[in-house]
């Protein structure tokens, strides 16, 4: 099997088969029914596994990250909430219940569930509107009242799901009596919620993941260049990296947002650290990205990517071929400063206007 298939197979089989199995094994072996009933079961429990591994798996956990990259692991997070909810669908098809709570939460968290799979595939994915201008267009309608932080917080009806199905299974008789099987549902439910917390409101106040701006100019009339100074503690970053970040600055949206590292990598700094990011001001809170001050608090979640370990692995002097559009330059910028001289380099940028090409002086000057 080709070396590139192996890791995102095996991803697969341990989300798809061998993560839920344990919660089947315990189910199957304490519940006397019917197959076609035991069946209706499994296909509901299958669907809060991978419903809880989603949650899981918004918090970019890095070892996961190294592994198979970041894109694959959105895409994987992407294509499992499809299947979570195509086997919800089919579990609310099959199943029926007397119990007038059951039947509540059940209904309950599938329509949310549907309402946040279709939400998050317009709003929050390239899937529809990068191959339907119509969608392009309607999407470019809805941004002001659909804005990045209200997305963000109906993307978190997640929660509000798990929290149904949770209380779904537990109102169930039969499966409440399960002690093996409800012990271990509620240690995967507590897992997956405790990474998510962990993540987003403990991790953040820890002193590595902290940062400061120490600049912020504008490169064009619409691209703006902002240095953080990263805290000594800062894991190292490569060429081409990922963060996400959130200012803590009075008046400034705290969201998060990602942003790829346009400066060399870290292995080429003298301390302390400082990552600079190349940012369009074409988004919601981006547009207002120039106001960010210097001395600003930044939390940093990161890095992320894998440019650097792809280039890598190939010979020496092997050629390389890079592609950009607009802003789409900032991680290559960081890859020429760490391999000029190292590969050959051919560089191909493309922009709207001339004065988008803020770096052709540098990229001439390293050329020479």
């Amino acid at each position: 099997m080709n070396k590139r298939l192996v890791r995102p197979t095996l991803v697969w089989l341990i989300i798809l088969v061998i993560l839920p199995l344990p919660l089947l094994w315990l189910l199957n072996a304490g519940l006397t029914d019917s197959f076609h009933n035991l069946l209706i079961y499994d296909l509901g429990l299958l669907a809060y596994t991978y419903w809880l591994t989603i949650v899981y798996l918004s918090t970019r956990p890095k070892w996961l990250e190294r592994w198979l990259g970041l894109p694959k692991m959105y895409l994987v997070h992407g294509l499992l909430g499809v299947c979570a909810l195509a086997l919800a669908l089919l579990h609310s098809q099959l199943s029926f219940s007397m119990q007038r709570w059951v039947v509540l939460t059940g209904w309950l968290a599938l329509y949310l569930a549907i309402g946040g799979v279709f939400y998050a595939a317009f709003f929050l994915s390239g899937w529809l509107v990068d191959y339907s201008p119509r969608a392009a267009k309607l999407k470019k309608r809805l941004q002001r009242p659909f804005n990045h932080r209200v997305s963000l917080w109906l993307h978190r009806l997640n929660f509000v799901v798990i929290a149904l199905i949770w209380f779904y299974v537990h109102l169930i008789p039969r499966l409440y009596q399960l002690t093996g099987f409800i012990i271990f549902f509620d240690c995967y439910t507590l897992v997956a919620v405790a990474a998510y917390c962990w993540q987003h409101f403990v991790a953040t106040d820890l002193a590595k993941n902290k940062g400061r701006v120490i600049g912020n100019r504008p490169l064009s009339p619409r691209v703006q260049e902002v240095t953080v100074k990263l805290s000594s503690q800062a894991s190292p970053y490569q060429a081409g990296a990922v963060y996400f970040l959130s200012f803590r600055g009075r008046g400034i949206p705290a969201e998060w947002n990602p942003f790829s590292v346009a400066s060399a990598s870290q292995a080429a700094q003298a301390a302390p650290p400082e990552v600079k990011l190349v940012i369009d001001r074409v988004g919601d809170f981006t547009k207002r990205i120039g106001q960010v001050p210097p001395g600003c608090p930044v939390v940093l979640q990161g890095p992320l990517g894998r440019f650097e370990q792809e280039i890598e692995a190939t010979a020496p002097q092997t050629p390389l071929v890079l592609i950009a559009m607009g802003v789409g330059i900032a991680p290559l910028r960081s890859l020429v400063q760490r391999y000029v001289g190292k590969h050959p380099i051919t560089l191909l940028w493309s922009v709207h206007v001339p004065t988008e090409r803020y770096f052709e002086g540098e990229f001439k000057d390293l050329a020479k």
